[in-house]
């Protein structure tokens, strides 16, 4: 199995998407079958920066839940819910996670 490769911040500014892009490059590369993934703000195009330097490629998360979800689904645990996707890929492997 092929493992993940994270790139993750205590805040923005810090050069995790660029370390993000170096560990895709390296990782592919060296002969790894890398995908990508973000956990980042969306702009109105609905794409990550590193989805806008591969267009396509990206699996996009957002930022989580909608504030609202708990209320409108009536269910406590919908803000963590919305992460159940991102714990499948760590799972599954085989990922660099812009985070």
């Amino acid at each position: 199995m092929l493992g993940n490769l994270i790139s993750v911040a205590h805040a923005g500014g810090q050069g995790k998407t660029t370390l993000a892009q170096l560990l895709y490059l390296w990782g592919t590369n060296a002969g790894g079958n890398f995908k990508l993934a973000a956990a980042d703000f969306l702009d109105e195009s609905g794409r990550s920066k590193i989805g806008k330097l591969y267009p396509g490629k990206v699996l996009e998360f957002g930022t989580g839940a909608e504030l609202t979800a708990v209320r409108a689904e009536n269910n406590m645990n919908a803000s963590v819910r919305y992460w159940d996707e991102l714990g499948k890929l760590f799972l599954s492997g085989g990922y660099v996670l812009d985070i």
